[in-house]
């Protein structure tokens, strides 16, 4: 709901150009209220930079660092929270900073608005002018128990004399002059009752809430001006609604309706689609053992994928390559050489071997042909589960083992060679080859299998490598129980046993299948699940053994007993009558929980606790209804005085929407001929008149079509409202609406018409330059329409008009859509979509967000390049899903180079969060643009020149357009009209 921006890491590092510096810190910081991250202004040396993008800052959660910026006042007009997550450390210090100013020139640093710095130190190293910070009262902004402020003046030069605070700042503590610079204070001045938190009054009664930071307006958690730990639509809370919510009839847990997660210091109902979901929370990577899956971290099924490119033959160089790998795309070759040492590389033991123990497929062949004393068995290939055979060995082999040393194959996962044959040839003296039906394994009927020359059966005997007595005739890889093929009586997980022994903890699951008892059994169980153990390892919950009593029961000799009612909301109960409010400060989340020992309290106190437990018991009965009668008061005072407010305030920080739409009637216009058509209606060509002005300004009209449906007049004028909302160089902007009997929309006339029809009638004219610049123009465009949460959902060649060859404007917002507060995706219900420019997302689930205007924007690229191809010109719109699914992409435009080529196919990545920002995009393009002839190889590049096009051009072509429609008036273009200040 908060326009978030991500901090930075950068610490005093100095950048290689300052001019770019500066403004990535513009585009990142502009329209942001709340950093994620650090604030790190540094190295601002120019005193004439204009920092005003930073009004807007209302948090930061990490530290804010300013160094080396000598802009001679700076200003955070907004800012109130710093988390301080992460904090500063300078080398000859031991504290740690969420607020450090150093080695910087300014005059003043002005944050009127600071009310919290909730974690960290505060320090002021040698600052030459810097005025006022020691006058302000540190005690109340730093939270933190240990945390103060650190001020450091080194120069031989004396401190300049500061100018007074204004007269009306308490104490004479400001930021700066002015009453505006005034410290505020919430916290100071506060009655001992509030416990050392804010208040909003010197009174017992006007203490802020434990869940507020940075002070209030009220007693509730909903008037908090910050949150110490999470906001929550208007409230603070300790945390988040749960995702799962324990279910007391059913005895388990169950997914929460109201249930949000974590993000930063707010509850969203989902994660930004560049976060993914985990135990609550949104995060930015997995934690260890899970994977991403559909936007969430699930729980890898063993080790987590990885997939690696396979060698020619494994070696000490080669072996830690494949640590962690699950699937190798390729073939595994080890041979003598692989533990021998060559010219360029050392001996290796086959323990290295070891790092194969996560592997699960080889998508080639396995060919093993080496000796070795302790090269016996393949136990490092024990998870390996299929050999794919995509390409063979010699004799068409898959599994090739060859004059080896090994006595036992130990392959026990395996289970499928999907093509090629199996070849185990002249192993001395491996064992268990000819025991295993290899026809379970082989899944190609087409190819042999080649046992020759290995160990004789006696010999194996002899040395007891044979196949476990618990195995069937199916055979083995190996003496154990657990490398049978196939059991001969039951299967405990990978193990074959005699039977389900209940006494060991297992029981009987039916077709031959032993199965461990639950984790909360004690001992024996008679089926699956926690409500079927003889007995429990910790307490019982109804009919469930669980770890301990939930929120809303104690624990009394074992049993989950329910508390007492009163115990409810933020309360766990120690015994059924004595309950305890779960309240904690930020950064200290554990929430008390303590067995019920009231037999040995009774025992050593027992009088004491009862008579306490009675007095509690009237005293809180009073306080309730007290309590109660004074809200009843209320509201009937409330209901004879007429001031009752049914309907709660839920603000948000979303800043109103100030544009102005403009109303003419029909005699203003004058429509001439057809300039295309829309989703809704015609584009005519015009005239506008404005009512008593002596002007004339050409248009274009959009009439919507006559006998449409109700909702199309609707969706008509949601085109005009976005259209009315924007104003960008790059956007094309709504001059007016005419309400008559067919809606009208009166936009400023495009007279070089659209870009498609522009560079496929000017492919010999249009160089490198123009190419670019055109490109970055259309990504500024859509980086705006992204900050103003606009999903366009029809960008595409077609819908780009020139205004001048040099500037291009974005058009068509009849698909647009204007995200909500708290939206990061728009549905579509149906309708006709231009599938050839749109994500697989868009087509499969009809999901429009910002990154699915990015792969639109890769295609838009894609048709300027190739000046004017059609994407997918020979494919049929309803193959293009599973085109995109198999990987196929649009082809590198033949003037393209491979770093922009490289930026598109970025844009069309299947996972959406690893599609580029707009603002990436216009950073990308504007660089390329500043050295087009390295980007784009177009021939004859620099003799090309763009038709001329000059202003005195302009208003002839402006002029022609709107020659059937001459009048007396003067012509004049919109914007000149609606701008002439400009």
């Amino acid at each position: 709901s908060r326009p978030v921006c991500i901090g930075t890491n950068g610490r005093m590092s100095v950048p290689s150009n300052r001019e770019h510096h500066y403004q990535n810190l513009r585009d990142r910081y502009t329209n942001c209220t709340y950093v994620d991250g650090n604030l790190e202004l540094t190295w601002l040396q120019n005193k004439s930079l204009d920092l005003s993008f930073l009004r807007d800052i209302r948090e930061v959660t990490g530290y804010v660092l300013i160094s080396h910026v000598d802009v001679q006042r700076i200003l955070l007009p907004s800012l109130m929270i710093v988390r301080g997550r992460n904090l500063f450390k300078l080398n000859v210090h031991d504290e740690e900073f969420a607020l450090i100013v150093t080695l910087s020139k300014m005059d003043n640093l002005e944050l009127p608005a600071l009310r919290d710095i909730l974690r960290g130190n505060v320090g002021f190293f040698n600052n030459y002018n810097l005025c006022h910070v020691r006058g302000v009262q540190w005690d109340e902004i730093l939270s933190g128990p240990p945390a103060h402020m650190v001020y450091v003046y080194n120069f031989t030069q004396p401190e300049r004399t500061c100018p007074p605070c204004d007269a009306s700042c308490r104490g004479g503590h400001c930021w700066g002059e002015g009453p505006h610079n005034c410290q505020k204070f919430s916290k100071v001045n506060c009655s001992p009752q509030c416990h050392q938190g804010r208040c909003f009054g010197p009174e017992p009664r006007e203490c802020c809430h434990l869940f507020c930071a940075g002070g209030c307006v009220g007693p509730k958690q909903s008037d908090c001006l910050a949150c110490q730990n999470f906001y929550d639509d208007g409230v603070c809370k300790q945390e988040c609604p749960p995702m799962m919510r324990y279910n007391p009839n059913t005895y388990s847990w169950e997914d929460n309706p109201d249930g949000k997660y974590a993000y930063g210091a707010t509850c969203v109902r989902d994660c930004p689609e560049h976060l993914l979901r985990d135990s609550g929370a949104c995060v930015r990577n997995c934690p260890p053992n899970k994977k991403a899956q559909h936007g969430e971290c699930v729980p890898c099924d063993g080790p987590c994928p990885k997939n690696c490119q396979g060698v020619n033959i494994v070696n000490s160089i080669n072996i830690e390559l494949f640590r962690g790998c699950t699937i190798i795309e390729g073939s595994l070759t080890i041979l003598d050489s692989t533990f021998s040492f060559g010219p360029r590389y050392e001996e290796m033991d086959p323990s290295k071997l070891e790092v194969f123990s996560t592997l699960k497929e080889v998508t080639g062949y396995v060919n093993i042909q080496a000796s070795h004393p302790n090269f016996t068995s393949l136990s490092y290939f024990r998870n390996l589960e299929v050999i794919g055979g995509r390409t063979l060995t010699e004799y068409f082999a898959a599994l090739y083992i060859v004059k080896s040393s090994l006595k036992s194959l130990n392959l026990r996962s395996l289970n499928k060679i999907r093509s090629g044959s199996v070849a185990i040839l002249e192993n001395k003296d491996l064992c268990f080859a000819d025991s295993v039906d290899w026809y379970q394994v082989m899944k190609s009927s087409a190819h042999n299998i080649l046992l020759q020359r290995n160990a004789n059966r006696t010999d194996c005997e002899a040395q007891n490598l044979v196949c476990h007595s618990q195995c069937s005739t199916s055979g083995c890889w190996g003496p154990a129980p657990n490398e049978c093929l196939s059991c001969k009586s039951y299967r405990l997980e990978d193990t074959c046993i005699e039977k389900c022994d209940t006494s060991k903890g297992i029981y009987d699951n039916g077709n031959y299948v032993c199965k461990h008892c639950h984790e909360e059994c004690l001992g024996e169980c008679y089926g699956p699940g926690a409500n079927n153990c003889t007995q429990c390892r910790h307490v019982r919950d109804g009919p469930y053994c669980v770890r301990e009593c939930p929120d809303t029961k104690y624990n009394q000799s074992g049993e989950c007993m329910p508390c007492h009612e009163n115990c409810i909301g933020g309360v766990v109960c120690l015994f059924s009558f004595l309950c305890e409010l779960a309240v904690t400060p930020e950064n200290f989340l554990s929430r008390f929980r303590e067995e019920d020992h009231l037999p040995a309290i009774l025992a050593s106190a027992g009088g004491c606790i009862l008579l306490l437990g009675v007095f509690l018991a009237v005293f809180s009965y009073h306080w309730v209804q007290r309590a109660k009668t004074k809200e009843n008061t209320m509201k009937m005072t409330m209901r004879m005085s007429g001031f009752e407010d049914n309907e709660p305030l839920k603000p948000t920080d979303i800043k109103p929407n100030l544009a102005q739409l403009r109303i003419v009637k029909e005699a203003e216009l004058r429509k001439g001929g057809i300039l295309g058509y829309g989703a809704f209606g015609t584009v005519y060509k015009g005239v506008w008149v404005p009512e008593g002005e002596n002007v004339r300004i050409p248009v274009a009209i959009k009439v919507l079509r006559e006998g449409t449906a109700p909702n199309t007049n609707k969706e008509f004028l949601e085109e005009a409202y976005i259209m009315a909302s924007v104003d960008h160089p790059n956007v094309l902007k709504l001059l007016a609406v005419c309400l008559t009997s067919q809606l009208m929309l009166v936009t400023q006339l495009m007279p070089l018409g659209c870009l498609l029809d522009y560079v496929r009638n000017n492919k010999d004219k249009i160089g490198s330059k123009p190419l670019l610049n055109w490109c970055t123009q259309i990504a500024r465009g859509m980086a705006y329409l992204e900050e103003k949460r606009m999903v366009h959902r029809d960008l595409a060649l077609r819908n780009v008009l020139l205004q001048t060859p040099g500037c291009v404007k974005i058009t068509d917002f009849g698909l647009a859509k204007l995200l909500d507060n708290n939206e990061f995706e728009y549905k579509a219900a149906g309708g006709k979509m231009p599938i050839k420019w749109l994500a697989l997302e868009c087509i499969q689930h009809r999901i429009f967000t910002h990154k699915s205007d990015v792969w639109a924007f890769g295609v838009t690229v894609w048709e300027l390049l190739t000046y004017g191809m059609r994407p997918y010109e020979n494919v049929s719109a309803r193959d293009v899903p599973d085109l995109l699914e198999k990987g196929e992409r649009l082809n590198q435009p033949s003037i393209c180079t491979i770093d922009v080529y490289m930026i598109m196919i970025k844009c069309w990545m299947l996972d959406a969060g690893s599609r580029p920002s707009f603002k990436e995009l216009a950073e990308e393009f504007a660089k390329m643009a500043r050295d087009p002839g390295r980007y784009l190889v177009v021939s004859g590049d620099k003799l090309m020149r763009l038709p001329s096009y000059t202003p005195q051009d302009e208003k002839e072509l402006i002029r022609n357009l709107s020659m059937p429609m001459e009048g007396p008036e003067v012509i004049m273009d919109a914007e000149e009209y609606l701008q002439p200040t400009r």
